[in-house]
C-alpha cells in the first residue's frame, strides 16, 4: 500500500500507484537489476543460439511493501541473472521508498536461491515462468518466498529440485528481513504462483500444476508435497 493507493508491478518491472477509483499511474521506481540485457545478448552468441530461450518468460515476479515506523520498504522478487556465471537464481530485492512511491535509498540483495541454476540444454534454457516467485509478509520479521522449480523436474531438466534440501527451488522459503536469514519451510512444490498468510498466521500457497494437478496447499513447516514423485496431474 502507499497511503490509501496500491502499488503495482508488472512482469517488466514498471510500477504504478492504483487508487481505490481505479485511477493508475505510473511512479519513477526503477526495478533491481537482474541480468536480462546480458541474458539476451549471451542467447545470440554461437555457444549458446542452439538452446531454445523464451526470453519473454524472464520476468520480475511479485512486490510487497512494508511499512514501520512511517518509513516504506518495497521488496521485489525476481529471476536474476548472472552473466560471469553463466547461471541464474530466485532472487528478493529491499528500498526504501517514499509515501509518493520515490526511491530514498538503493536496491539491496536480501536472498538469492542456491545453487544457481546453468541454463538448460533440455526443453527451454531458462523457464522463468515458472520460478514461483510470489511473496508475502507475516507484519513481524519474516518474509515467505514461494520458490518454483523453473521445471527442474527430472522431466524438462534432468534433476528434480523440488526434493533436494540442498536447493531452494520447490520450496516455500522464510526470510528474515532484517538479517537476510533464510530457511525452508516445505519441499515438494513444483510452481508456486501464489501465497497468502491469513489471520491466525497460517501460510497457503496456490501451486500450478501439470495438466489436472493444480493445488492449494496449507504450509507446515517440515512438510514435503510430493512433488514431482507425487502428482494428481499428467504430463
Amino acid at each position: 500500500m502507499l497511503g490509501s493507493s496500491v502499488l503495482v508491478m508488472n512482469h517488466a518491472g514498471d510500477f504504478f500507484r492504483v487508487d481505490r477509483d481505479g485511477a493508475f499511474q505510473r511512479i519513477p521506481i526503477q526495478p533491481p537489476e537482474n541480468g536480462f540485457k546480458d541474458y539476451q545478448a549471451l542467447s545470440l552468441t554461437p555457444d549458446y543460439s542452439r538452446l531454445e530461450h523464451r526470453l519473454d518468460r524472464f520476468r520480475y515476479n511479485d512486490v510487497e511493501v512494508v511499512s514501520s515506523d512511517g518509513n516504506l520498504t518495497i521488496f521485489v522478487s525476481y529471476t536474476n541473472f548472472h552473466v560471469d556465471r553463466v547461471c541464474y537464481t530466485n532472487a528478493i530485492s529491499y528500498a526504501k521508498i517514499s509515501i509518493e512511491g520515490e526511491m530514498i535509498a538503493p536496491w539491496k540483495i536480501l536472498f538469492e536461491s542456491n545453487p544457481c541454476l546453468p541454463l538448460k540444454e533440455t526443453y527451454r534454457a531458462l523457464e522463468g515462468h515458472m520460478a514461483g516467485g510470489r511473496i508475502a509478509f507475516d507484519g513481524q520479521e519474516t518474509l515467505y518466498l514461494a520458490s518454483g522449480d523453473y521445471h527442474w523436474d527430472g522431466m524438462y531438466a534432468p534433476a528434480a529440485l523440488a526434493q533436494d534440501e540442498a536447493a531452494d527451488y520447490g520450496k516455500v522459503i522464510a526470510i528474515n528481513v532484517f538479517s537476510g536469514n533464510a530457511e525452508q519451510v516445505s519441499r515438494g512444490h513444483r510452481n508456486t504462483q501464489g501465497i497468502a498468510i491469513d489471520n491466525s498466521g497460517s501460510i497457503w500457497v496456490t501451486e500450478q500444476g501439470v495438466r489436472g494437478g493444480d493445488e492449494l496447499n496449507l504450509i507446515k513447516k517440515g512438510e514435503n508435497y510430493g512433488w514431482p514423485d507425487a502428482s494428481l496431474g499428467t504430463k
